[in-house]
């Protein structure tokens, strides 16, 4: 999924919801949250509330500094 298919609404989400990982985790560190070949607009744009999901099926990949045990809060409100 390429970023300029995004609005900049979804951008945001996708950045609040890589912000919050690192918040809900102990602020200490830094989440990627990027798009794999099998993502579409759709699911992109369900985010925050399908994260979880969404990783579990592949279709987002997270690359972290975080260390061990990783919570992802997928029911919380989306800002837009």
């Amino acid at each position: 999924l390429r970023s300029e298919l995004l609005s900049w609404e979804q951008a945001l989400n996708i950045a609040d919801s890589a912000a919050y990982i690192v918040k809900t985790n102990g602020r200490n560190g830094w989440v990627v949250l990027s798009g794999t070949p099998s993502i579409t607009l759709d699911d992109a744009g369900s985010m925050p509330g399908s994260l979880e999901a969404l990783l579990a099926d592949k279709k987002v990949k997270m690359t972290t500094s975080l260390q061990g045990s990783i919570e992802v809060m997928s029911n919380r409100k989306s800002a837009a």
